[in-house]
């Protein structure tokens, strides 16, 4: 993790996290509580006692005297039944661990402090998980960090009934985290909702420090004219205040001159630039000074003004090599991941370094004379080799002159055996391919026979499974503004789309039945006519009732074979209710993307995907198949918040499973996501001739892997 970055994001979570304050702390003198400790008379006193004056330490910045008496009191809590007591005293020193970047060992205590019932409030927790997710993003282990503010967030609003605070800086913490990890779309919403909240409470530096994060992203995804624009934003917010930190200020500024230079625009961030040089001159400020000379630097090299990119460059360099004690804080937390084999490591050397110094000298002399013993075996190993040689080569001319004889008798009396054996070879061959011939036109016939038996009864497979898929008149009917991608892996397939209308309601569907080819196409026809049963006969209505039955009804239809069959079904199944005008879904393993445009009301969350126009949001159906189940569960209907003109896509998974690329991976769910919400304002028609040219593409000369279904429905 670049350092000034990680500094930044420990300024703004650390100074939300300490806004806090400590509830229920002691007075402001420790005098009455030492008297205090000297007249307890039990453990349980003794304990509470030393964790009022740690806290009081800890509140005076006094890390030292705060850890001795937080560490006592944590030794004699653990013979203790005070449970609550107990997890105070581990909430409390793993605090202070915190503060003095112990990060190891701020994790062990918050780790015992949660894992007993009911001994921390929900502030409490929430500000624990908070210190546990800045940990872990030091740690460079973000996806951790964000489990750990996504924990902290579940206490948020008992929290804030506690407290009266609104915790937006979780937030905030995460979109930095999601930065930190290239994941830019979640990173602005996270940013987004931080800053909704801020606006709220009308705080101008939070909202200003949202403005800028904001900014930051945008400059990350080299949109340097969005950046900048956030940038002075914030900056107009910072400068609200009565008296604005001039640290705040200054990074405002510098990250206003950084997106001019990358706008080529160098001239006009030149003067912002200098009057910060001038205000560091007078109070300085090594982080300050060091992006500020970095950019000087750039700002210099592109103007072709080489002395001062020179001079800066110097400037920067000696910085950099100061502000490296400035940097060994945020690198302590990684060190103490290692520490215990550090300190072993460096006792170990230090036990046994006169002892290698030994052994070196010692192994430097026993490799002279091993040499030397070495060349003068050689020179007597070279004498005996010419020796041995020159014996080899006598008796190597008398043997090929033995052998030479021999041979030639011996080669006369070969040709005569392999002409007459050849002669029968012949024969014995001419008579065997004769025999294979026969045979393999026999075969021939055979094969040519089997494969158009084979040929018909696909074809016939393929008649049927045509009859249970709707016309395209039918579904034009129907569902009007539609498209339907149909790619089967053969000639029949596994995946089918469904569409009926019964009533007021309209139902659309894309399934993907076990297997592919006639295997497939069987199981599709069997799930298909269960589909139709559960409207037509059980008179069924809701998404979630219908799946429901339609797994009874499959795991019937297979039961009766007395076979072991566990085939199945996966689908995304959505039901329009022309009287109420409302969408409900339901599915079995397969979800339903949504695409809307951003003019819509939308509660943002960590997955969703948004490009300039539109949010993608996805609707996740239940972790089960259709069919057999140990361990089966109702499915579950959902609400689909739809208006006019959103587009709805249900699919199976042949798409994102196809390998293909410059690396034959995956194609994946996570670039259908990107690739539906940037094509969904294009009509229906176009929408099919992109995807069938995306998959093309990405598959390339690969085998296509699987059954392809997507049908897209405009609202």
């Amino acid at each position: 993790m670049n350092p000034i970055k990680l500094r930044t994001f420990l300024f703004a979570a650390m100074l939300a996290f300490l806004s806090n304050g400590y509830a229920g702390l002691v007075n402001d003198e420790p005098d009455s509580l030492l008297i205090a400790l000297a007249h307890v008379k039990t453990d349980k006193e003794r304990a509470s006692t030393q964790l009022e004056i740690g806290i009081f330490y800890l509140k005076q910045r006094k890390f030292t005297e705060a850890l001795s008496y937080l560490e006592n009191a944590a030794e004699i809590v653990e013979d203790l039944d005070d449970l609550e007591l107990k997890a105070t005293v581990f909430y409390r020193l793993g605090e202070l661990y915190y503060e003095i970047d112990q990060g190891l060992r701020a994790i062990d205590s918050f780790t015992a402090a949660l894992k007993i019932q009911d001994g921390l409030d929900a502030r409490e927790k929430l500000e624990v998980y908070n210190m546990m997710g800045i940990i872990y993003l030091v740690f460079d282990e973000g996806e951790k960090g964000i489990e750990y503010f996504n924990q902290a967030l579940l206490f948020k609003a008992e929290a804030e009934e506690i407290s009266g605070r609104t915790y937006e800086y979780l937030y905030n913490n995460k979109g930095i985290t999601f930065a930190n990890l290239g994941l830019l779309d979640s990173a602005m919403a996270n940013h987004n909702r931080c800053l909704t909240i801020r606006l709220q409470g009308e705080e101008n530096y939070g909202i200003g420090q949202s403005y800028n994060n904001l900014g930051t992203v945008f400059f990350d995804d080299e949109n340097y004219d969005s950046a900048l624009f956030y940038f002075k934003k914030g900056l107009g917010y910072r400068n609200r205040m009565d008296m604005p930190p001039p640290s705040s200020i200054q990074e405002s500024e510098v990250n206003i001159a950084k997106a001019l230079i990358e706008l080529g625009r160098g001239l006009e961030a030149k003067p912002i630039l200098e009057s910060i040089e001038r205000e560091v001159q007078i109070v300085p400020n090594p982080t300050i000074e060091l992006r500020l000379h970095e950019l000087l630097l750039r700002l210099y090299g592109d103007l072709k003004d080489y002395k001062n990119a020179y001079k800066y460059s110097i400037k920067f360099y000696e910085l950099k090599d100061s502000v490296f004690g400035i940097e060994q804080r945020e690198e302590l937390i990684r060190v103490n991941l290692n520490s215990k084999y550090a300190e072993q490591k460096l006792q170990d050397s230090l036990i046994n370094a006169e002892q290698i110094k030994l052994d070196e000298i010692r192994e430097t002399k026993e490799k002279e004379i091993r040499d030397q013993k070495a060349h003068t075996s050689k020179l007597v190993m070279i004498g005996l080799i010419v020796a041995l040689g020159l014996m080899l080569g006598i008796v190597i001319l008398v043997y090929r002159n033995y052998r030479s004889k021999k041979r030639a008798s011996e080669e006369i009396l070969a040709q005569k055996n392999e002409v007459e054996k050849q002669r029968d070879r012949v024969q014995e061959e001419k008579q065997i391919a004769d025999e294979q011939r026969e045979i393999a036109q026999d075969q021939k016939m055979e094969l040519e026979l089997i494969h158009q038996e084979i040929t018909d009864s696909i074809n016939y497979a393929q008649r049927i499974q045509n009859a249970i898929l709707p016309s395209a008149e039918s579904i034009a009917k129907i569902l009007q503004k539609h498209f339907v991608l149909y790619l089967p892996k053969a000639v029949v397939a596994g995946d089918f789309y469904w569409i009926r209308e019964e009533g007021d309601r309209v139902y659309f569907a894309a399934a993907d039945c076990t297997g592919h080819g006639v295997p497939g196409a069987l199981v599709s026809v069997v799930c298909s006519n269960a589909l139709n049963r559960t409207i037509e006969e059980f008179k069924l209505s809701d998404p979630g009732e219908i799946l429901d039955k339609t797994t009874d009804l499959l795991i019937e239809a297979f039961v009766q074979s007395n076979q072991n069959v566990k085939d199945g079904m996966d689908i995304s199944l959505c039901c329009f209710n022309k009287k109420t005008n409302t969408y409900s879904f339901a599915g079995a393993n397969n979800p339903l993307y949504i695409v809307k445009p951003k003019t819509a009301a939308l509660d943002l969350s960590d997955e969703v995907i948004q490009n300039e126009r539109n949010y993608l949001v996805e609707i996740r159906g239940d972790r089960q198949s259709i069919g057999y189940q140990e361990n089966r569960k109702k499915f579950s209907t959902h609400v689909v918040p739809v208006n006019v003109g959103d587009m709805i896509y249900s699919f199976t998974d042949g798409f994102p499973d196809q390998f293909g690329g410059i690396r034959g991976k995956k194609y994946k769910y996570k670039q259908l996501k990107q690739f539906l919400i940037n094509i969904a304002d294009n009509s229906e028609d176009e929408q099919i001739i992109h995807l069938q040219k995306e998959f093309g593409k990405w598959k390339g000369d690969l085998e296509q892997v699987d059954d392809v279904c997507i049908l897209g429905v405009r609202v």
